[in-house]
């Protein structure tokens, strides 16, 4: 998914790009979906947990903890 307003999947791995930039993937398998972001700060908090994607007022990437249930 290119650029999503709003986005809600499981954190993942991604291998790093060619710049040398880190990126992590979302996955919403329910939706068949993928989407990159650069790989957070709390990645060892994060990882393998389900996020929400969003944009603030600025445009800025918001990235919260899904606080549900995690399988």
């Amino acid at each position: 998914v290119s650029d999503p307003a709003t986005f809600k999947g499981r954190l993942l791995d991604c291998t790093v790009a060619p710049s040398g930039i880190e990126y992590a993937r979302v996955v919403d398998h329910a939706r068949g979906q993928v989407t990159l972001i650069p790989k957070p700060p709390e990645w060892d908090r994060m990882h393998g947990r389900t996020i929400h994607l969003s944009r603030d007022r600025e445009q800025k990437l918001v990235i919260q903890l899904d606080r549900g249930l995690s399988r």
